[in-house]
């Protein structure tokens, strides 16, 4: 099991790469609506997250609102 900080970085590393952005940059402005955040980069950031931390996303909740 993933431990709370390689959790962090899978998850900053994934979005970063997704958005096309830094950590840094996603730090500094940490709400995903300042970045060009949209229902493709939510799919595909939790197909990454899903993979890299051997995890299953339950996308269903977070798709249909």
């Amino acid at each position: 099991m993933a431990t709370e900080w390689e959790v962090r970085v899978a998850v900053e590393e994934i979005l970063a790469s997704v958005l096309y952005e830094s950590p840094e940059s996603l730090r500094a402005h940490p709400a995903l609506a300042c970045h060009k955040w949209d229902s493709v980069a939510v799919m595909e950031s939790f197909v990454r997250l899903e993979k890299s931390l051997s995890i299953r996303l339950p996308r269903q909740k977070y798709l249909t609102g």
